[in-house]
């Protein structure tokens, strides 16, 4: 168990760990490591720079501009047919970067996000990555558009662990002029995490998307043979300095916030309840690479609905985490390990280590009274330890009273680098009920080994302990190959989960299994056509049985896809399916599908419009077999930019069943709108409908989510939220959440 004490405890090895592996962690580069790759010189200035995209600054006129970019799609290794220029300057607060994206006609830029983290792979964009250990693993990732509109992220092990949800304090301006694009950016060193040192470099690389053109550009130039998410593979990045005597600095930050408002649901007897409450979130900088994260009465009032699904499967869902809290140094407890995407029921790679599962049950809220985090990297070691204490919390779920006890949650993470791109690491996580002393634990041991940039095996053993539960049993064990280039690709994988396998704060989507998965494909360039830039065929297969070797799934596939020059694709596949159904399962209410044998064919297919459009869509339709019946699916997504400001996001997900004995239908919208003011303030509306009636008593439920929000100082936010829940039909109609609630988080870092 890892209370409060624990980890305090760790904390002080950590800070002992930190003394005597500093200089293992030192930054620091060969002269032959200098010349191997492109380096971006940054001058030290003594004054500051006003960001406002413009640079006038004389700072800027003295600054050395790299315009050595060359193309990665379409042509790897061209030229770029739009000149890109990029420079670094600094003082003892901020690195600074200025941006000139030249572009010979700027009525055609297209820019149409001002939402803070919004997806701007619609847009034109530049990104900047930054590896501050050099380690050539892990970095810091920042995109911006020409509205100046920002998006960022950390990452692990080249990408593979990426965390989006990372918001970073930095600065960014971007002005469209007449010979194209510039931007200026400010990054407070307080907001990176490096190993201070006299002279220091940083690996660092940049990208630019001219999207009307779908054409990429790479400052050092990465290969487009090593895949997809290149710039991530730092192991090509160039480097960026001499940065002289930098300190960190900011050794703390707090964030107060008030939030209040109204709440009518089951849980208040449909009364309105006054809400009024406060609580902290403060971050410490134990050492310049080594934070300390604490919350006291945490709150997730701003956080976004889950998304409306449908299971037609006997298994669960996977919904991602959306609280900050957890997000930030997510990427540090994800284990390594993967499998290919199974089809119907086949489930991946368990997580042993899910953050959901803490403050969330069944989909209601658990309050939590506080908690600890420590995440970081000492030399060539990845740490990360979470303490989090929740409340009780009585509630009613399909009309039977719950009471989830008071409950101590506690994860170690440890990783250490190995060789240029491999790592082996350990996992453990705690979870125990303090009412009546139940107890559940997970251990796990991960390993990656990157023998190329495009050639790795992962693997993953773990075991778990349940107090009131048998001992015998309860392992898994995964092991992955992958080879994936820009035109060939193979890959096998092995997953083994015992029956008692049960990881409590982990997800593991199926028990008492064994699978073997393999994929192949080739993706030729096109020459023929100048239309398509790419074909790519693949075939796929996979095979599950239980731990006596008796068959549960089967599934064989080919796949046909068409990558188009202005981003547009089209995807078909055809699968030929087994599946051993166990035991009669109800679909639905009233409607059985009896145990046996059920085997037959589907086909998918797909297509995706330009994303360069202010129309863009995405459509599938597919037909399968379905328990000795069909499933008829259709699905569709549409995103539209016409108006300036303005963006609608709909995504529509129809099915027809239609077993030997019953049918039935599911049909689901969400709808999400959203008004940008500005880069600082946004509103948006989310709006759900699930006709599922035979899961709601032949009802049909609305969601609604309206957010406003306002940043009005980096950092420091300020939100309204309305929630409405509600049941409508058969006579029967039901509000179960409707609630109103307004909050204020200011940032001050000392």
């Amino acid at each position: 168990m890892l209370h409060v004490i624990a980890v305090s405890f760790l904390i002080g090895i950590l800070l002992i760990l930190n003394t005597n592996l500093a200089h293992a962690g030192k930054a620091n580069v060969s002269d032959d490591d200098l010349n191997d790759q492109k380096l971006l010189q940054a001058e030290k200035i003594s004054g500051k720079i006003r960001i406002d995209g413009i640079l006038n600054e004389n700072f800027w006129k003295q600054a050395k501009f790299s315009s050595e970019f060359q193309q990665q799609e379409p042509g790897d290794g061209d030229p770029p047919s739009e000149k890109t220029e990029i420079a670094a300057l600094y003082n003892d607060d901020y690195l600074y970067f200025a941006v000139k994206c030249f572009d010979s006609e700027p009525e055609k830029i297209i820019r149409t996000e001002l939402r803070r983290d919004a997806f701007m792979d619609k847009n034109d964009y530049f990104e900047i990555l930054l590896d501050t250990y050099h380690d050539k693993r892990s970095g810091f990732y920042f995109l911006f558009n020409p509205y100046g509109n920002k998006r960022d992220a950390k990452l692990d092990d080249e990408g593979r662990n990426y965390n989006p949800e990372w918001d970073g304090i930095w600065e960014c301006k971007a002005k469209i002029i007449d010979q194209g694009w510039f931007a200026e950016i400010a990054i407070p060193w307080k907001t990176l995490r490096f190993v201070e040192g006299e002279e220091i470099y940083f690996g660092a690389n940049f990208g630019r998307m001219i999207r009307r053109k779908n054409e990429k550009l790479d400052w050092n130039h990465i290969p487009r043979n090593v895949g997809t998410w290149s710039i991530f593979k730092l192991t090509y990045a160039g480097h960026l300095g001499p940065f002289h005597n930098l300190k960190q600095g900011g050794n703390l930050e707090f964030q107060p916030f008030v939030v209040g408002g109204l709440q009518n649901d089951l849980q208040t007897d449909f009364d309105f309840l006054r809400n009024l409450d406060m609580g902290l979130d403060a971050k410490m900088n134990i050492t310049s690479n080594l934070v300390a994260d604490l919350t006291f009465n945490t709150d997730f009032a701003q956080v976004e609905a889950d998304q409306e699904r449908v299971n037609l499967t006997r298994f669960s869902l996977y919904f991602p985490e959306k609280r900050d809290f957890f997000l930030e140094g997510a990427e540090i407890f994800n284990t390594s390990g993967g499998s290919f995407r199974g089809h119907r029921g086949m489930g991946g790679t368990p997580q042993i280590f899910y953050s959901r599962r803490i403050g969330i049950s069944n989909g209601q809220q658990i309050p939590l009274w506080g908690g600890a985090k420590v995440t970081g990297k000492i030399g060539k070691y990845t740490i990360g330890v979470l303490d989090m204490q929740t409340r009780e919390k009585k509630y009613t779920f399909y009309d039977e009273q719950t009471t989830v006890p008071s409950t101590n949650f506690g994860v170690f993470r440890l990783k250490r680098d190995l060789f240029t791109r491999s790592s082996v690491g350990i996992l453990f996580t705690s979870k125990i009920e303090e009412n009546n002393s139940r107890s559940n634990q997970a251990f796990a041991i991960d390993s990656r080994m990157g023998f190329s940039p495009t050639m790795s095996l992962t693997t993953l053993v773990a075991s778990s302990n349940t107090s009131d539960e048998s001992d015998k049993k309860n392992k898994m064990a995964n092991a992955s190959f992958n080879w994936r280039t820009d035109i060939y690709g193979a890959g096998l994988s092995f997953l083994d989960i015992q029956e008692n396998f049960n990881p409590e704060m982990g997800f593991v989507r199926r028990k008492d299994v064994r699978k073997t998965s393999a994929n192949i494909f080739y993706s030729p360039r096109s020459e023929r056509f100048k239309a398509v830039r790419k074909f790519s065929y693949s075939i796929s297969g996979s095979y599950l049985t239980d731990q006596q070797n008796y068959l549960l799934e089967r599934s064989v596939s080919a796949s046909y896809r068409i990558f188009f020059e202005n981003s547009a694709r089209l995807m078909m596949r055809l699968a030929r399916e087994y599946e051993y159904l166990p035991y009669d399962w109800e679909v639905r209410e009233n409607i059985e599908v009896k145990e046996g044998i059920y085997q037959g064919y589907s086909f998918w297919a797909a297509f995706r419009s330009n994303e360069a459009r202010p129309l863009n869509l995405a459509l599938t339709s597919a037909v399968s077999h379905y328990y000795g019946g069909t499933r008829y699916s259709m699905s569709s997504g549409i995103n539209w930019t016409g108006f300036s400001r303005f963006t609608l996001n709909s995504d529509l997900n129809f099915n027809q069943v239609e077993l030997p004995d019953a049918s039935f239908h599911t049909f689901t919208v969400s709808n999400r709108l959203i008004y940008a003011f500005s880069t600082e303030a946004y509103i948006k509306a989310y709006i759900q409908y699930n006709s599922d009636r035979l899961r709601f008593d032949d009802r049909v439920k609305w969601n609604v989510n309206i957010l406003f929000r306002y940043i009005f100082r980096p950092g420091s936010d300020f939100y309204i939220v309305y929630n409405q829940e509600q049941l409508v039909g058969n006579n029967n109609d039901e509000l179960t959440n409707r609630t109103l609630m307004a909050k204020v988080v200011y940032f001050w870092r000392k």
